[in-house]
């Protein structure tokens, strides 16, 4: 028999609205961990960070592929996190030191500058911790949009910045052509209204706060 795909993967995903900055903030949250984790996470980690190797960095020429993350977990033992995946504004990806774990964060523009934050982790068993992940991507949201300012303050958006986002980075779009729907992230559909909310498909969302994904 097969291995059970879903006991060994969590997942989450949530709509973060906090102005027209909200897409920049969720990527700079994920990528560094080391300065946000403790902030925001059910289980804080305080982890220091060990820059990627030259050339490979997206932000302060540290965080990008090959950082590395290290800490200590609530029992005391040793936390490691490699940074293996960066796509600008669009996704991260880190892996645990062993290649047992690996842990995605998905972001996706929406109009009216919000944005779908999505969390998947990969582990024996962590079919378990889907609970944990909708708590996890729900603090996620509630401290980027009351940190929205700060979090940009640290790393200035596209055309703010201050020498400290490297070509590549600049380079990446800010927004792009969505598949879900602005107003409450479902799946957009070729119909002209969205089947979760009503909201037109493609669309301004409707106005007020969209549901809370997974919890």
């Amino acid at each position: 028999m097969g291995a059970c795909t879903s006991c060994n993967t969590a997942s989450a995903s949530i709509i973060v609205s906090a102005g027209p900055d909200t897409l920049h903030a969720c990527f700079m949250v994920c990528l560094k961990l080391d300065l946000y984790h403790s902030k925001y996470a059910n289980m804080p980690i305080t982890y220091s960070v060990k820059p990627c190797p030259p050339g490979k960095g997206y932000v302060d020429n540290t965080y990008g592929e090959g950082t590395v993350f290290n800490g200590f977990n609530a029992m005391g033992k040793p936390e490691k996190s490699v940074v293996t995946e960066v796509v600008p504004l669009e996704k991260v990806v880190m892996t645990s030191a062993d290649g047992a774990a690996t842990m995605s964060h998905t972001m996706t523009a929406l109009p009216g500058g919000k944005c779908r934050l999505e969390l998947e982790m990969k582990c024996l068993f962590a079919g378990g911790f889907n609970a944990h992940a909708a708590m996890q991507v729900n603090t996620m949201k509630h401290f980027i949009e009351a940190n929205v300012g700060p979090i940009c303050n640290d790393a200035p958006p596209i055309g703010r910045q201050s020498g400290k986002i490297t070509e590549s980075f600049k380079a990446a779009p800010t927004t792009k052509p969505t598949a879900f729907c602005g107003n409450c992230g479902k799946a957009n559909s070729k119909d002209a209204f969205c089947g979760g909310c009503g909201a037109p498909n493609g669309g301004a969302a409707t106005g007020g706060d969209p549901p809370r994904e997974g919890f």
